[in-house]
């Protein structure tokens, strides 16, 4: 912190994680609005699996049931994490 840094670009759960690792600069950090970067993040099923679409299927029925029901939500505030949508 020593006044040396006006801006870091990084990761919202990285630093999530470094300000619970470190509480003393909570409230001495905030983030940017609009973001610098959005960025999105992919599951990789290898086509290598004979059932490598079913896989997916379900990965998404269950990835929209937990969106739509809230249990997506309470998992990010359990774990102390700030609204990631």
């Amino acid at each position: 912190m020593a006044n040396r840094i006006d801006l870091i670009d990084g990761d919202q759960f990285v630093m999530s994680g470094l300000l619970k690792k470190y509480p003393e600069y909570q409230g001495k950090i905030r983030s940017v609005s609009p973001p610098l970067l959005v960025t999105h993040l992919y599951n990789i099923i290898s086509k290598a699996r004979p059932d490598h679409a079913v896989v997916a299927t379900d990965f998404n029925r269950g990835l929209q049931e937990i969106l739509a029901d809230g249990t997506f939500d309470a998992i990010v505030k359990k774990y102390g994490y700030s609204k990631l949508r």
